[in-house]
């Protein structure tokens, strides 16, 4: 049975993640300034809520998200190998989803590849579409752009409203 739970980003069970996470990305970009990738100390930033896919007990892979208040951000989403193809990074992804809607984003972004093609169909499939750099990213043609509108319905029944 496979869980994502929030742990640590230091927890020697992902950490082996995360370093073949930073030498796939670091290995396949082109070009440095395209690869923003974080290591294991910019995923340990208070604003950073770092999450662990198990397979009873076993870990397969890893996600962030990163909260600038209004909007959110997918960071360094990676699973095993092994475990590809079998909806862990779609479990991964609900989870971040979910953080953002717990804090109160209204929207959320990331940036990825251009090369990486099963990344980028599962965002779209999830509802992200295309947009521009953001946060500070340069517009480089090494990377592309998405985000999603997280629509929050208020549970005030005074208001009835969207927010």
């Amino acid at each position: 049975m496979i869980v994502v739970e929030p742990v640590p980003a230091d927890d020697p069970r992902v950490v082996p993640i995360i370093e073949a996470h930073v030498g796939l990305m670091d290995a396949t970009t082109a070009d440095p300034d395209a690869c923003h990738r974080l290591d294991l100390s910019g995923l340990l930033a208070p604003h950073i809520t770092f999450f662990g896919a198990f397979d009873r007990g076993t870990a397969i892979g890893i996600g962030a998200y990163a909260h600038f208040g209004e909007w959110g951000e997918v960071k360094s989403m990676h699973v095993l190998a092994a475990a590809r193809g079998n909806g862990v990074a779609r479990r991964i992804l609900d989870a971040i989803e979910a953080r953002a809607r717990e804090l109160s984003a209204d929207v959320i972004r990331l940036e990825t590849g251009a090369a990486f093609d099963a990344a980028i169909a599962l965002y779209r499939s999830a509802g992200f579409t295309p947009c521009g750099a953001f946060g500070g990213y340069p517009d480089h043609p090494l990377s592309r752009f998405f985000e999603k509108t997280l629509s929050v319905v208020s549970t005030s029944s005074t208001t009835g409203r969207k927010r």
